[in-house]
C-alpha cells in the first residue's frame, strides 16, 4: 500500500472518529440533561414524599383525635342512657306510690265515710238522750 492510500485511510478514520467523538460528546451532553433531570425530579419526588408522609401524619393524628372524640361520646351516651333508665325506673317507683297513695286515699275517704256516719248517729242517740241539752250540744257543735 502506498503512502497516500495510508494518509486517505487515515484521514477516513480520523474523519469516522471525529463523527464518533461528536457523536458521544452529544450523548454525552443528553445525559447530563438526564442526569440533572432526574436529580431534579428526584429533590421533587422526595418533597412530595416529605410532603405526603406529613400529610399522612396530621390525618393520623385528626383520626387519633376523633376516635378519642368517639369514645369520649359513646361514655357520655351510655351515661346518659344510665340516667334516662334510672329516671324511667323513678317514674315507675313514683307511679306505683301514687296508685298506693290513692288506694289509701280511698280507704281514709271509706273510713272517714263511717266515722261521719256513726258521728251523725252517735249526735241523734246523743240528742234522743237529752233532750234539754239539744241547744247546748248546738251550739257546742257550731263552735267547734
Amino acid at each position: 500500500m502506498s503512502y497516500k492510500s495510508i494518509i486517505a485511510d487515515l484521514g477516513k478514520e480520523k474523519g469516522l472518529l471525529k463523527t464518533d467523538l461528536d457523536s458521544l460528546r452529544d450523548s454525552f451532553q443528553k445525559m447530563k440533561v438526564a442526569y440533572v433531570d432526574s436529580e431534579v425530579a428526584r429533590g421533587a419526588a422526595e418533597d412530595v414524599k416529605k410532603e405526603a408522609l406529613e400529610d399522612l401524619e396530621a390525618e393520623r393524628a385528626r383520626s387519633r383525635s376523633l376516635s378519642d372524640d368517639v369514645e369520649r361520646l359513646k361514655g357520655e351516651l351510655l351515661e346518659k342512657s344510665g340516667a334516662v333508665a334510672h329516671a324511667g325506673k323513678v317514674i315507675e317507683d313514683l307511679s306505683v306510690a301514687n296508685t298506693e297513695l290513692a288506694r289509701s286515699n280511698r280507704e281514709i275517704e271509706r273510713a272517714n265515710t263511717r266515722l261521719l256516719g256513726e258521728n251523725t248517729a252517735l249526735e241523734e242517740s246523743v240528742r234522743g238522750m237529752f233532750p234539754l241539752s239539744n241547744f247546748l250540744f248546738e251550739v257546742c257543735l257550731s263552735f267547734s
